[in-house]
């Protein structure tokens, strides 16, 4: 994750839900146990702290936020920007370069869950029912597009509505529903991998994507909401830029 140490994150989940050293350390298995020990809420509460504690742009942040003048200037769509990050550093990198955008999110729990939901420069915000009729509202002429695949910490403070694809069961029903080249308005490039990319059209693809991993032996509380394959509003464009950084 760009930004983010998932091996601390896994190492400081690990320490605080005593999660066994003889089982792997890795963060879905940790946090799948810390879900099934404590159920959800504790486990979102010190991914947030954890999260907030450490969320300054670093220079690639930096970077990003200063491209759309000269993408401007040459007359050139913004970005779209795909991460798996939890946090906020990039929004905050484009916040301090004065540079408006839009957040597309992906909603992890609650009964919305499985949707992506759409937060606007000025702070409002709605889940996206019909994805592919929605895609007109993000329009990469106006300003950057900033696509969160595994959810966030949300941007109003609202504890109750962060939302983390991190559990190994998060990643089952995540894979199960979120059919990414499927869900791409008819017309625009098909997104592949999970990337950032420093292109003005769809990222391309770093040939990464989350696995699947094995069960903890835990039985995890269940969780409502599960419902039909996700489909993803994408902003159109017309071609894929060839840089990219992988997360």
């Amino acid at each position: 994750m760009l930004g983010e140490d998932s091996a601390f994150f896994a190492r400081s989940l690990a320490a605080r839900f005593r999660y066994p050293r003889t089982e792997s350390p890795e963060l879905p298995r940790v946090s799948q146990y810390a879900a099934a020990l404590g159920g959800y809420g504790p486990l979102y509460d010190e991914l947030r702290a954890l999260v907030t504690a450490d969320d300054a742009p670093t220079t690639v942040h930096t970077f990003f936020a200063s491209l759309p003048p000269l993408l401007r200037e040459a007359g050139a769509p913004h970005q779209l920007l795909v991460t798996t990050s939890y946090g906020r550093a990039l929004e905050r990198a484009f916040h301090a370069a004065g540079e408006q955008f839009d957040v597309v999110s992906y909603i992890a729990s609650g009964r919305s869950r499985g949707s992506f939901r759409h937060t606007a420069p000025d702070g409002t915000s709605r889940v996206i029912d019909v994805p592919n009729t929605y895609a007109t509202e993000l329009s990469l002429a106006q300003r950057t597009v900033i696509l969160k695949m595994r959810g966030q910490v949300d941007p109003s403070d609202d504890s109750t509505r962060d939302g983390f694809v991190v559990t190994e069961d998060d990643y089952i029903d995540y894979l199960g529903r979120a059919d990414v080249s499927g869900g791409v308005p008819s017309g625009s490039p098909r997104p592949s991998g999970e990337a950032i990319s420093s292109s003005s059209a769809t990222p391309c693809a770093t040939g990464t994507s989350a696995s699947r991993s094995g069960g903890c032996g835990a039985t995890c509380p269940s969780r409502t909401g599960r419902g039909p394959c996700t489909r993803i509003p994408v902003p159109r464009s017309t071609s894929c830029g060839a840089g990219s950084t992988s997360t």
